[in-house]
């Protein structure tokens, strides 16, 4: 099992934004991973988006994702079948 908190980012087919399984609006979005991004450790954060999801939110979601917690300079982003066995909702609420 992994060691870090894991928090999980999903999208839903009408675009809703869902952090650790909890509605969240773009902008508390952006504070939690601003939050998650000061950490130590950083926990993992899991971008989980539906199949029927929007794409232009898809987008925003994984821009967003990768500019608030550097997903390029650290191990900090997740997203694909290769975290598939990572749990959901561990992460922590804001």
């Amino acid at each position: 099992m992994h060691g870090r908190a894991i928090n999980t980012v999903r999208i839903d087919p009408q675009g809703r934004i869902l952090w650790n399984g909890k509605g969240a609006s773009w902008q508390e979005l952006t504070k939690y991973l601003r939050i998650t991004h000061e950490m130590i450790p950083q926990p993992l954060t899991l971008f989980r988006p539906s199949p029927s999801a929007p794409c232009i939110g898809v987008q925003q979601v994984r821009s967003l994702m990768a500019r608030e917690l550097r997903c390029h300079e650290r191990d900090s982003c997740g997203e694909g079948p290769e975290w598939s066995t990572y749990p959901d909702q561990q992460g922590f609420d804001i």
